[in-house]
């Protein structure tokens, strides 16, 4: 018998939100947490990240957390 899988999510999560900081993407992950925890320190300065990964892994949702956490998270957002 196999055992079915937790789904990540609770609910649904939508990633197109201009609100998106690094504490409303979903985590179960201790290793994912030392990412966002990079990614709040990275947001602070003035720097061109380079964010790669398969295709569904939260790209863009990090993209939008490190703009929205940023000082220039009053410009736009261009994905």
């Amino acid at each position: 018998m196999e055992e079915t899988e937790k789904p990540l999510l609770d609910k649904p999560y939508d990633l197109t939100a201009a609100n998106v900081t690094f504490d409303t993407i979903p985590n179960k992950s201790s290793v994912f947490e030392k990412t966002l925890q990079l990614g709040r320190r990275l947001a602070k300065h003035p720097l061109s990240i380079l964010i790669e990964g398969e295709s569904g892994v939260g790209k863009e949702s990090f993209a939008r957390a490190l703009h929205n956490e940023s000082p220039r998270k009053n410009e736009p957002f261009v994905a």
